[in-house]
This record gives C-alpha cells, structure tokens and sequence, in this order.
C-alpha cells in the first residue's frame, strides 16, 4: 500500500497546514548541524538526515495505523524511503524555483496561516513544546510556514497555466465507467495497474455512499473461538444480565461505557459509526439490518464474541444518477489533472538541476 498521496502535488499548491508536528510542513533549505549525515544535494542544498528523520517518523506512524506488521517489510522500508527522500528532492526544487522568481507572500497571510496551525494545538502550551522538540524557535517557523506559501503560490500558477481544462465530456465518460465498475460483483484485482486502481476506489466511494446502510452502537462481550467453553458461556451469560438491565429501561449509553469490552467504542458509549450493506458477513448483516430504530437486538453470537446493537439510524439504498456523482467526479478530474501539470513542471526543473543522493537506501 503507498502511503504517499497521488495528489501531494495538488495539496503543494494548497498550501495545506498541520498540528500534527511541524514536519508534515515543507521546509527552507535548513544549516545542516556538522555531525549530520547529508541525505542529497539539490543544486547544493543540503538535504540531511534530521531533516529527513523528522518527516520519516511521522509517515512511519501513519504506516503503522493502517498496515500490518508483516507488510513492513525490509523491502517496503526502502521503497517508502526513496519515494519520500525524492518528495523532498521536489519540494526543495520548487522552494529555490519560487525564491529564483522572486515569489514573496503579504505578511498579514503569512501571521494567519501561523495562527492556523497554532489553533490546533491543545492546550496552546503544546504550540511552545513542538518548536522546543524540533528546535526551533517561532520566528524560524513563520519562516517555514513563509516558505510554504511561497511554494504554494508557485505550484497555484503552474497549475492555472498548465493543467488542462476538465470538460462535461470528460467527467461523464468518468461516470458511466464508475456506473460500470460498481456492477461487477468480483473484487479488485491486485495487479490492476494504478488506472484501474483509481476506478476501482471511486467505484467504492460511491457504492458505499448509496447503499442501505445503519448507524449503531453496540456492546461487546469478548469470547472468540480460541476462548474455552466455560469463557463462551460467561460471556453470554454476561450479555444477556446486560440485555436484562437494557429491557429495564437503562441507558444503552452509560450501560456500554460501564460493560463493553471493545477498547475502542466502548468509552464512546458504543458508538460504531455506519454499517454499509455488503460490507460484511451476510447473516450479521441481516440481523443487524432488521433492527427496528431505537431498539436494542437480543444477544448475537459473533466470531468475536456476544454483542448487543442498537441501531440508531437507517438509510435507505439509492440509485446513482450524474447529477449526485458530477461535482465529485469534476474535482477528481481537476486535482489529477493539477498533479499531472505539476509534475510535469518538477520533471522539467529536475532536467536542469543537479541532484545528488547519498542515502544508502536510495541506491538500488
């Protein structure tokens, strides 16, 4: 799975802001401290490894929240690693090409685009600990952050200029193949090539967004199937004593923050989001779906263990027609085809730079 967006060009060019540490944020050419290991050269700026090791750990603890362990393998490190060194060979190509056309931001957008991201911290205290953990101080920041927008502004003209107009043609071919992707009932291949991958997504957005679908909460008592008999049996029993105290008027709320088992909705008061038709196992979902709204099921064994679910809302299936799907299907085709000009543009500036890798990983 590429965790790198097809889209980081376009979201460049939007200048996109972040709390979530400061190194999510392109940089200036940063005074590499004299022990650093120097990563790349880009027409001589230095990329080195804090630079470097700051962005790695932010996208390794995105890795780790939506892949496996065993998908982490020596492998995958090193192509993460050299699809992210040659992100930020680009994003210094594009921050000296915006410093050589001598691009500059009004300070008032500067000082807001730096209230942003300090409003995102909390407590505000938070703000003071990030620039102390990167060491930096707030100027540098706003430094940073004027950097950013100056690239933003940059990539903002390249894309006006360059990317193509997206016509009604266009987006209804996109439909119709969408329309078309959605009916087949086989799963996506995995050797579909990036095209059909991209299909294949928007076939599923959609599909999941026009499908029956409920919103519930539920309890977990946990027994799954390497749990003894006498375990299995607790845990019913369990689950229908809380059934009982349900029936008696309690509030399912305050019941599944009190007896939930599951880490994650339990605290939420079991709050577990929609279930979208056809998404899982056929009888799980026909008892789920049969739930009457504001009722509580009776005690459903699952793989997992017993569950109590009440279903909090439902939503109708509806058909998809073009006048629901245009708009969406318009801004996909705008934003690739802003990424396409864009990287056009980089391949070009990388036609004339001089660009040294020195990582290991980035050798083949």
């Amino acid at each position: 799975m590429r965790l790198h967006k097809r889209f980081f060009a376009a979201s460049l060019a939007l200048g996109v802001l972040t709390a979530q540490g400061f190194a999510a944020e392109p940089k200036p050419v940063p005074a590499a401290p004299a022990l650093s290991v120097i990563y790349a050269l880009v027409n001589g700026d230095e990329i080195a490894q804090p630079e470097f090791d700051a962005e790695w750990s932010g996208l390794l603890a995105q890795a780790k929240k939506v892949l496996k362990p065993e998908q982490m393998t020596a492998q995958w490190e090193k192509t993460e690693k050299q699809m992210l060194l040659n992100q930020l060979v680009d994003r210094r190509l594009l921050a000296q090409e915006a410093k050589k056309k001598g691009i500059t931001v009004p300070k008032k957008d500067v000082e807001t685009a730096v209230r942003k991201v300090k409003s995102q911290f909390k407590p505000a205290e938070d703000f003071q600990k990030e620039l102390a953990r990167e060491n930096i101080t707030e100027k540098q920041f706003s430094a940073r952050i004027e950097g950013q927008l100056k690239v933003a502004a940059l990539t903002d003209g390249v894309i006006r200029e360059r990317a193509k107009q997206i016509t009604t043609e266009q987006v209804r071919k996109l439909f119709d193949s969408v329309k078309e992707r959605m009916g087949r009932t086989d799963k996506s291949d995995a050797a579909e090539d990036a095209q059909q991958a991209e299909l294949t997504g928007l076939a599923r957005y959609f599909k999941t967004n026009t499908s029956e679908r409920v919103r519930i909460q539920y309890i977990l008592f946990k027994a799954d199937d390497k749990s003894a008999p006498e375990q299995r049996a607790a845990a019913a029993k369990k689950a229908e004593e809380v059934k009982a105290k349900l029936d008696a008027g309690a509030d399912f709320y305050d019941i599944a923050v009190q007896y939930s088992e599951d880490k994650a909705t339990g605290p939420k008061g079991g709050e577990a989001g929609y279930i979208v038709r056809g998404q899982l196992a056929r009888d799980f979902e026909d008892a789920v779906f049969a739930i009457p709204v504001g009722a509580v099921s009776g005690v459903i064994e699952t793989k997992i263990g017993y569950q109590l679910i009440r279903v909090e809302e439902k939503t109708a299936a509806v058909y998809l027609r073009y006048e629901m799907a245009r708009e969406y299907l318009t801004n996909y085709l705008e934003r690739a085809a802003a990424n396409e000009a864009l990287k056009g543009y980089i391949q070009e500036l990388r036609k004339t730079a001089v660009i040294e890798l020195r990582a290991d990983f980035a050798r083949s």
